[in-house]
This record gives C-alpha cells, sequence and structure tokens, in this order.
C-alpha cells in the first residue's frame, strides 16, 4: 500500500505547476491585492522529497483565503478563461447515471458540473473498465475533480482552493463531466459561501486519502444544493482511507495489548518473587527448628 501511496503522492506533486498556475491567475485578477501580498509576506521554498520540484511560494498559496467577501464576488463576476495557446478538454457531459447528456448551446452560470480527470495516464484504461464499462457496476477509479458553477472550475489542493477555466487541468487526464444539478445562490451567496470555504480548507491541511479535491468537491456540491456527489466518483479514495485508518487502529491495538502484556508479566513476575520469597523463609524456618532439636 505504501508503493501505491507513493505513486499518488508523486503525482500530486507533478500537479503543483498547475495549482500555482491557477493561484497566480487569481492573484494576476486582484492586482492590487498581489501587490499588498508581496510586500506583507516572504516567499519560502523547499524540495520534495524524490524530486528537485518547488514548494508553494507564500504569497501564491492559500489565495482565496485571504481575500474579501466582495473581491472573491468579483473573481465570480469575472472568472478565469482560457488563454490563447491553453488547453481545454472537450465536453464529454454524463448524468450521475453515466449516462450521455446533449450539450447544446452554452453552459448555464447555475448548472453545478464535476469535471472528472484520470489521475494520470497510467490510470486512464483502470478507471475506464472500473467505473465507465458498459453495462458494469460503477466501482470508481483514481480521480481528481474540479466543480464548475457561474463558468469556473473550482478545485483543492496543497495550494489550498484554486480556481480554473472549467476543463483545462492540464496535470491530470480528462475524462467526463457530471452534470449534479442547479445551485440556487446568486453570485453574492457563491463568494460567502467561498469566502467560508476559504477558511476551512488551507493547503496546508491536504491529505492524500482524507482530505483531497474530491472530500472538497463533495462537501462543495453539496453546499451548492446540489448532487450528491456519485458514490464512484470519490469511492476509491475512500476506500485507501479506511484502509489506511485500519491499519493504524491495528497498530494501536497491537501497542496497547504489548502494554498490557508487558505489566500482566512484571505483575506475575512480582508475584512469583514473593511466593519464592516465602517458601524460602518457610524452608529455612524448618531448616533452624531441625538444627535446634
Amino acid at each position: 500500500m505504501n508503493a501505491m501511496l507513493c505513486q499518488f503522492d508523486m503525482r500530486s506533486m507533478r500537479s503543483l505547476q498547475s495549482q500555482a498556475r491557477s493561484q497566480k491567475r487569481i492573484l494576476q485578477s486582484q492586482g492590487h491585492m498581489r501587490q499588498q501580498m508581496l510586500a506583507s509576506r516572504p516567499a519560502a521554498s523547499g524540495v520534495v522529497s524524490g524530486a528537485q520540484r518547488e514548494l508553494p511560494e507564500g504569497d501564491d498559496v492559500d489565495v482565496i483565503s485571504r481575500m474579501t467577501e466582495m473581491q472573491v464576488q468579483e473573481l465570480i463576476c469575472a472568472p478565469p478563461r482560457v488563454e490563447p495557446g491553453e488547453y481545454q478538454a472537450a465536453l464529454n457531459l454524463l448524468s450521475m447515471e453515466r449516462k450521455p447528456l446533449a450539450a447544446k448551446g452554452p453552459v448555464n452560470p447555475v448548472w453545478v458540473q464535476v469535471h472528472i480527470y484520470n489521475l494520470n495516464e497510467h490510470f486512464v484504461s483502470t478507471n475506464q473498465f472500473l467505473t465507465f464499462s458498459e453495462g458494469g457496476a460503477a466501482i470508481g477509479g483514481a480521480f481528481h475533480i474540479g466543480v464548475e458553477v457561474f463558468g469556473a472550475e473550482w478545485s483543492y489542493g496543497v495550494y489550498g482552493i484554486s480556481c480554473d477555466p472549467p476543463r483545462s487541468e492540464t496535470a491530470h487526464v480528462y475524462q467526463c463531466t457530471v452534470y449534479v444539478g442547479n445551485t440556487l445562490k446568486s453570485a453574492a451567496g457563491l463568494a460567502s459561501l467561498l469566502h467560508r470555504l476559504g477558511q476551512e480548507w488551507k493547503g496546508a491541511q491536504y491529505d492524500l486519502l482524507s482530505r483531497n479535491c474530491c472530500s472538497f468537491g463533495r462537501r462543495f456540491v453539496e453546499e451548492l444544493g446540489a448532487g450528491p456527489l456519485p458514490d464512484w466518483v470519490d469511492r476509491f479514495a475512500r476506500a485507501l482511507h479506511a484502509g489506511r485508518e485500519a491499519g493504524r487502529e491495528a497498530v494501536q491495538v497491537g501497542v496497547h495489548m504489548g502494554s498490557v502484556a508487558a505489566e500482566a508479566g512484571a505483575v506475575a513476575a512480582e508475584e512469583a518473587g514473593k511466593a519464592l520469597a516465602a517458601a524460602g523463609t518457610q524452608a529455612g524456618r524448618a531448616l533452624h527448628k531441625t538444627v535446634v532439636e
């Protein structure tokens, strides 16, 4: 399992560049805010274990969490667009039951859509078999997801909450988009929600299995009043998390049992010592009596 998690973690590190680009795009849309951050926050860098990768810089992390509600609303009302030369996948729209949906005309801003990406190129065929086989049960695969509403795709990673043009993620391989309902929130209501989530979902709190893009996506979809997120989307991550927790509990039980056994052994040794001492005393008294008589 450790080898599998290592592969996931390295792929997560490969997405750092994409996440950094997303955060910088937000900062560029809030030019005055970037100047304030650069003046007040020192930059930090480091090396990711096993690869020469830059860690998130101080001014590029958790940008949403440092924006005011009004600034978030401005971002919502002027969502990021794909720049010339940038990639955007063609829309492959599905229902929550994985049935194809017609995608004609512009996307309604209140539609809530979950963009699903294969974690990397190596998972494409496996995810296809486990999730999208015709007539088969949706077991679920290894996915990255982002949630689109009001024309922007919102996701979560080691940089915190990111905002990108829909289906423009390049660190993962686009698979499909699932329509999960409409939101009744206005731009102001969405800004209030994202401002709150920005405080709750910081990049430093990211965990590969228990607090990741899928768990954020599920929470975000619920808060939007849509969904729920189909179980097959995040079942794989949840299963790995459950396995990890079970392993931790087994270790804790083992440590506890070892402690109990050690304590019991100490008590038994103490009692045995007392018994031997008593026997020795009795033997000494018997010998003394024999000699005296």
